[in-house]
This record gives C-alpha cells, sequence and structure tokens, in this order.
C-alpha cells in the first residue's frame, strides 16, 4: 500500500496502522499502553476492527496462575509496543510530532517515510526533528520539509519476531538459523511493517508516554 506510486496514478488510501496486528506475530509478548497510561503485558489473541484481546497469566497469592484474556476497545489504545523504546512500537493510537525525535539516527535497517501534502513521497533517515521542520538523509542527500507541508509521517520497522526466535538468537546466535524465523533476518530482507507516527488531519498529543500501572505478563 505505501509502495512508490508510477506518475500520474492515483494515491492509495492512507495506511491504517491498526492492521499490522493482524499480520505480526501473536507467539510474542507485547505491551498495550491505555488512554489513561495503563500498561499490560501479553499475548495478543484476536484482533478485529474495534478491539484487540490479550492473553496473560494472572499471578494471586495462594493460588496457581491461570491465563486470563483482557479485550480494550481500539479507542481506549493509545500504543502496543515489543520493547521500552519508543522505536519499539508497532501501532500508535495517536499522532505526535515531537515522537519524532525519538527516531532521529535510527540504525541501518529501518527508516520512515513522510508523505508531504502535495503527494511527494519522502524516504530515509530522520536526522533532524524541529518544532517547525524535519531533515531526512536518504544515500548522500538532506531534504528539509516544514511542518506545515507534512500530510504523514510512518516509521517503516522490521516485523517482530517471536518469543522463541528471539530466544534462539539470543542463546544461540546465528548458529540458531535452523529457525526459519530467522532465515530473512540473515538474507536482510525481513518483513517490514509501517506504523503510523504523525498525521496532521489528527489532534496533535504530545504528552509523554509513561505508565501509572504496570499489569505485568508473568
Amino acid at each position: 500500500m505505501l509502495a512508490p506510486q508510477a506518475p500520474g496514478a492515483r494515491e492509495p488510501a492512507k495506511h491504517d496502522s491498526w492492521d499490522n496486528l493482524n499480520h505480526v506475530t501473536h507467539r510474542r509478548t507485547y505491551t498495550l499502553v491505555d488512554r489513561e497510561r495503563n500498561c499490560v503485558g501479553g499475548e495478543i489473541v484476536t484482533v478485529t476492527d474495534q478491539s484487540v484481546t490479550l492473553k496473560r497469566l494472572d499471578w494471586q497469592a495462594g493460588t496457581r496462575p491461570k491465563y486470563v484474556t483482557l479485550t480494550i476497545e481500539r479507542p481506549n489504545v493509545l500504543r502496543i509496543e515489543d520493547g521500552g523504546d519508543v522505536i519499539d512500537v508497532v501501532y500508535s493510537g495517536r499522532s505526535s510530532w515531537s515522537e519524532l525525535q525519538g527516531f532521529q539516527h535510527l540504525g541501518s535497517a529501518e527508516a520512515v517515510l513522510l508523505i508531504a501534502k502535495d503527494g511527494k513521497r519522502h524516504k530515509g533517515k530522520l536526522v533532524e526533528v524541529s518544532d517547525k521542520h524535519v531533515k531526512l538523509a536518504h544515500w548522500n542527500k538532506i531534504s528539509e520539509i516544514g511542518k506545515g507541508e507534512v500530510s504523514q509521517v510512518y516509521y517503516i520497522r522490521s516485523a517482530p519476531i517471536s518469543d522463541g526466535a528471539q530466544y534462539t538468537l539470543q542463546e544461540m546466535g546465528w548458529a540458531g538459523l535452523v529457525d526459519p524465523e530467522l532465515w530473512p533476518l540473515m538474507l536482510h530482507i525481513p518483513p517490514k511493517i509501517p506504523v503510523l507516527l504523525y498525521d496532521s488531519s489528527m489532534p496533535e498529543d504530545d504528552s509523554p508516554v509513561e505508565c501509572k500501572t504496570r499489569v505485568p505478563w508473568r
């Protein structure tokens, strides 16, 4: 959907990052942050257009832990991530210009896609984010785009791998490539997902995302 378009081609509809939840592995622990800044960890069980359901272990004193499910309506979901850093986001339910600063100077495997209001697309590394503009580097070229010219900004990241594949990679390194899930990483062609970070048509929310309460996965 976000592939470059031929000259004169009709611009595709805006990508809905919520759809990422249907395409990323569900065999991984994610952290969901709701609008009240409550955080809960668990595995994704089901996703609909209106909600997401997580499965987690519930530990209660004096009882054996058991699996429970928790369903959160989409309007209440602020963020879903697979790690503790801003760049670990797989879904963001807000438009935040200030959050773009956390994506400056990303590693070589990651990039952002900026779609300007005139339809032009700029893909590269964020090297500077100010209140008035952004600068992207692509090869040896630096492009500066004013904030008022920006329509959307997407973070193009590698899709998360399962907890099992992550464990294999950490314990065995590349010797663990007997796991076919790790082959794309070795070939430097991991599947990518676009995460919408900023949309000029949405209200801007630059408030910090910090957990008031945290319900652990285990």
